[in-house]
């Protein structure tokens, strides 16, 4: 574990790990395709019970927020434990940009599909993908270092407490990690300021159909699975990472900025697709670095923490960014304007600090 004064980041030594888990046993998936099927059919059944297929519908996105959030720091703590060191980026690319189509064809023609197919259709396709998902997943294994299990609660309780605090106690004495794990909530906060306003920006600033808001996040989409692919295909390491990844956050922060400025939907469709290459490429790097600095049965924890701080942002930015817009008559493209000149003050303390300068440059040993 790195001391508290120490700013080298040196890479764990890989160990054989005991134990092959399958990765279906770890998740409730039948529970969440079950509910989405059951949606589907209960909009078929009750099309004239919006309330009741409404109700059903936010227990099914909650349900499947709590499982997200157990699969997600999973996979990526699992990424270098199956593939060789020098080839976790790539992997990690290939993972976002998986992503990244997904959302960039689902959100360019859900508003199209909606009107086509109707609700019923889609969340019944919606719940078999999710099946045929589930059953690729029967044949991945994944090599692990399984707990020992035993005890009542108390002891699980206790073990949960120990797990927790290793964790933290990790990533506080990893200064440059640690300037990395806590400034991001905070660019989490102003980006989702910004999307919370984007169906007003949409019909009030750009004056366009709300299809657009469907293009506007593709070209978002669409731009960091190119920064992903980037990422992935390059080999960048030490110091010029560590540049690349201060100016891409700096133009992140000017294009995100800008938009407030657009008043052509075109211009705003380069802005976010810049915005989204950008972020696909630093995200890429800074995954790899926690995975790669970070020791296997920790990783988890470390990936798990950085979920929990970048999402517990999301309710209060998109809470207060509600009240600051009617505190400011709706004037998004001041409030834009602003969140790009907070997220680039946001980069100063990464260019500034010689721990965190020394972290985004780290290279394995030799």
């Amino acid at each position: 574990m790195p001391q508290p004064d120490r700013v080298e980041y040196e890479a764990f030594e890989p160990r054989h790990l005991d134990g092959v888990v399958k990765l279906s046993e770890a998740l409730d998936w039948p529970s969440y395709t079950e509910l989405t099927i059951a949606l589907a059919a209960l909009t078929f059944a009750y099309p004239d019970r919006p309330q009741l297929i409404l109700v059903v519908l936010l227990g099914t996105a909650l349900f499947n927020g709590v499982t997200g959030s157990f699969f997600r720091p999973a996979i990526s703590a699992a990424i270098p434990d199956l593939v060789p060191e020098e080839r976790v980026a790539s992997a990690n690319s290939l993972n976002r940009i998986a992503l990244d189509i997904a959302s960039f064809v689902g959100q360019g023609v859900g508003g199209i599909l909606f009107r086509v197919l109707g609700p019923g259709l889609i969340f019944l396709f919606n719940g078999l993908s999710f099946m045929f998902s589930a059953v690729s997943e029967c044949f991945i294994r994944i090599p692990q270092q399984l707990p020992e299990t035993g005890g009542g609660w108390r002891q699980a309780m206790a073990a949960f407490r120990r797990d927790l605090v290793g964790g933290l106690r990790f990533v506080w004495e990893s200064k440059g990690m640690r300037w990395v794990l806590f400034l991001s909530p905070l660019d989490n906060f102003f980006v989702t300021a910004i999307v919370v306003l984007f169906p007003f920006y949409v019909e009030d600033v750009l004056g366009v159909r709300p299809d657009w808001y469907g293009y506007l996040a593709a070209a978002f989409g669409g731009g960091s699975a190119v920064g992903s692919l980037v990422a992935g295909a390059t080999t960048i390491a030490g110091g010029l990472r560590c540049k690349l990844i201060l100016a891409f956050s700096v133009v992140f922060a000017l294009a995100a900025g800008a938009l407030g400025l657009a008043t052509s939907p075109w211009l705003a469709l380069g802005l976010l697709f810049v915005t989204g290459l950008m972020s696909g490429f630093n995200t890429i790097h800074f995954l790899s670095l926690i995975q790669l600095t970070t020791p296997g049965p920790l990783r988890g924890r470390v990936l798990g923490l950085l979920e929990t701080l970048a999402l517990s942002m999301t309710p209060l930015a998109a809470g207060l960014t509600g009240i600051v817009a009617d505190l400011l008559g709706r004037n998004i493209p001041l409030i834009y304007m602003g969140c790009g000149a907070a997220l680039a003050v946001l980069t100063l303390p990464l260019a500034a600090i010689r721990d965190a300068r020394a972290f985004m440059a780290w290279e394995p040993a030799p």
